[in-house]
């Protein structure tokens, strides 16, 4: 398993062309984690700003509760919705504009 998973991925590394793209993006993505930590501590430290951003997420969370979980009614909020999404996207290029042209004269008729 692990073997096949390590050739799998070397034959992967090897068929790529522009190697130092993903050195430059894997570069980019550990700075942004980077100043995402110092940014993020920069803030904790600051007395009454923790307990404002904890409110805030604790409100965030209870708004995507109430509407991601508790009422999915809607098109793209139910499971039909997200699997219809998936099949419009991965249908081809030729197929997501026709079909997004379809999805978006449905999704006015179906909304209440």
């Amino acid at each position: 398993m692990v073997s096949t998973l390590l050739g799998l991925s070397l034959y992967q590394w090897d068929a790529l062309e522009n190697k130092s793209t993903v050195f430059i993006y894997g570069g980019g993505a550990i700075v942004a984690v980077w100043l995402s930590s110092i940014i993020v501590s920069a803030i904790n430290s600051v007395p009454l700003l923790p307990k404002i951003m904890e409110l805030v997420g604790l409100g965030y969370t209870g708004w995507f509760v109430y509407r991601y979980l508790l009422l999915s009614g809607h098109q793209f909020e139910s499971p039909q919705g997200y699997w219809r999404l998936i099949q419009l996207l991965t249908s081809g290029s030729r197929g997501i504009s026709r079909d997004a042209h379809k999805l978006a004269r449905t999704s006015t008729d179906i909304k209440e």
